[in-house]
């Protein structure tokens, strides 16, 4: 899978914290100049997205480690493609601390034959390692995939990505897998067993695995990461442990041969899909969450007019009932307690691409009922606009009122190769409203969106909304939660070829 064609952010709105761009710092240590970013109080080594400035001269050669402290910040991230390039360096220590290795951090290293990677390191993203020199990998442990001290990467780049992967996957004797490991692979793995050493099973990490028939996670794994199963559409058997503490966003989305008798796809309480035939459906009992997109089997989706949510459902996913065009009677339980964006929004009038009332109506008494949930009976919530009522947030003692009104939204498409300034897109004769734009970058850089003068915005935990990573089309959803202040949050759909 290639860099950042599936890198996606979930829109979780009950983490929102303010979202300042980091800055760029330098200090010199051993000799090497180093370049980090403070973030939340500890250092990132490298520019990050904003600059993609690399951690150390492209012209630094032989053996390097990795400074334990910079600035008096402790070093806790190797950031986003912080080595990008370095052809000359041939070996690098990470010091313990460091928690998350990002997304290309050593991409384009082809001198790099060595990699010593501390116990800390939780998370290993995308394409860590391409196009490093072929002596790092490890090809020996597990035949036909490749490691780097422990950590499993992908398998042998041969011309043949991802289809050499052997039929039976036996993930033991290792210290993690990276995102996006398996994703993609066509022909293997048909089988996977997952042992208990491995605390976390990543994003991405077998999405799209066609030949994959059959997963078995030993216990001691305790998370199963966003999409790490999902597009997995021949697996039917699946056996978890009873350590499991969370399963990530579309874990299991688009795998129907995990679906029971009634077409339903839950796993560990999560309902992740719907291939069913019946029109009036109950959701059930033992379901706590529904996940994203749960409804968007066009075929068993569009015909169904009622459906029936228990009591004990506390949280739906985004555009979970998105293909229910049919739907006209929703039964809503008072448990839920957290909502994701637009839960019935693509029920819309073909003819005029707008909501059907039906789905207004919809929203306002789904997220009315959330309302109620979060904050022990209070009623109403904001509303603009179409007159639709809103969604509390609630962060610490903070509330904000999600507009839903229709006419209040604006969507728009763009096309960006540079840093632009979008403010023609939530503002109209002065008035500030809510936005949905498809944004495509074509440049081979990240490029940095700007709000209107003045205004400020919060984001998720960790996410950089408004940086538009190379070559990827990606949503963006503005939405106004104070005077002058958005929460803004993007989703990555593919990359652009």
């Amino acid at each position: 899978m290639s860099l950042f064609k599936k890198l996606g952010l979930s829109l979780v709105i009950f983490v929102a914290v303010l979202c300042v761009q980091a800055e760029v710092y330098k200090e010199t240590v051993d000799g090497i100049e180093w370049t980090y970013q403070v973030i939340e109080g500890k250092a990132s080594i490298g520019g990050g997205w904003e600059t993609g400035e690399p951690a150390v001269a492209l012209s630094t050669s032989g053996a390097i480690t990795v400074p334990y402290v910079l600035g008096g910040y402790q070093v806790t991230a190797i950031g986003y493609s912080a080595f990008l390039n370095c052809g000359k360096i041939a070996s690098v220590t990470i010091p313990s601390g460091v928690t998350l290795i990002d997304a290309g951090a050593f991409a384009g290293c082809s001198s790099l034959v060595n990699v010593t990677i501390p116990d800390s390191v939780r998370s290993i993203g995308e394409d860590v390692f391409e196009g490093c020199n072929d002596a790092l990998f490890d090809i020996v442990t597990i035949p036909g995939v490749r490691l780097v001290d422990g950590w499993v990467v992908g398998c042998p780049d041969d011309g043949l990505p991802y289809d050499c992967v052997p039929l039976d996957l036996n993930l033991r004797g290792i210290r993690g897998i990276c995102v996006g490991a398996f994703g993609g692979s066509k022909l293997g793995p048909a089988s996977v067993f997952i042992s208990g050493e491995i605390k976390n099973i990543p994003r991405y990490a077998f999405d799209c695995c066609e030949a994959l028939r059959s997963v078995i996670i030993e216990e001691g794994v305790e998370n199963i990461g966003d999409w790490a199963f999902s597009n997995c559409k021949a697996l039917t058997n699946l056996v978890l442990p009873s350590s499991l503490k969370s399963i990530g966003d579309e874990a299991f989305y688009g795998c129907p041969g995990l679906s029971d008798s009634n077409g339903f796809v839950i796993v560990g309480g999560v309902l992740f899909g719907y291939y069913g035939k019946e029109t009036e459906i109950t959701i059930p009992s033992g379901v706590t969450q529904i996940a994203s997109y749960a409804f968007d089997n066009y075929e068993s989706s569009r015909y169904i007019t009622k459906i029936s949510i228990p009591n004990g459902v506390v949280s739906i996913g985004d555009e979970a009932f998105r293909s229910c065009e049919s739907l006209r009677e929703v039964d809503i339980p008072n448990s839920i307690a957290r909502m994701g964006y637009d839960v019935f929004g693509n029920q819309r009038q073909s003819s005029s691409g707008v909501y059907s009332p039906f789905a207004q109506k919809l929203n306002t008494q789904m997220y009315k009922s959330a309302l109620q949930s979060i904050s022990g009976g209070a009623s109403g919530g904001g509303s603009s606009g179409g007159g639709n009522g809103g969604a509390v947030v609630v962060e610490g003692d903070a509330r904000y009122d999600l507009s839903k009104g229709v006419k209040d939204r604006g969507i728009a498409s763009i096309e960006v190769s540079a840093d632009t300034a979008i403010d023609a897109f939530v503002l109209t004769d002065g008035k500030v409203f809510d936005a949905v734009l498809y944004v495509n970058n074509t440049a081979d850089s990240a490029v940095k969106l700007s709000l209107p003068s003045g205004y400020t915005y919060k984001s998720f935990k960790g996410a950089k909304p408004l940086i538009i990573p190379p070559k990827s089309s990606n949503v963006l959803t503005i939405t106004r939660v104070a005077d002058k202040e958005f929460l803004v949050s993007r989703k990555e759909l593919e990359c652009v070829e």
